[in-house]
């Protein structure tokens, strides 16, 4: 599955939920495709990726409210502790 194509029907929050198992199932069964396998260098191409997301032309056409962003931290650091 191209995850990109799938990327553009997410519009919900059950869209972003099915994306991230997709993401999931993508890593188990094609880690050859993935530069970061561990949540290390994961997290770390996170951060790199928003960093330089500015460039990025759907980023500069769209932009992101800063409510988002808060959201996106508030994921990231929940999924820490939770079972």
């Amino acid at each position: 599955m191209n995850l990109y194509k799938y990327l553009d029907n997410v519009c919900s929050r059950n869209d972003f939920i099915a994306f991230v198992h997709e993401l999931r199932q993508e890593l188990i069964q094609r880690p050859e495709r993935w530069e970061n396998v561990t949540l290390e260098s994961y997290l770390e191409a996170v951060a790199a990726w928003v960093q330089d997301v500015e460039g990025y032309a759907g980023y500069q056409e769209q932009g992101i409210p800063s409510s988002s962003w808060r959201w996106f931290g508030l994921m990231l650091l929940a999924a820490t502790t939770y079972e």
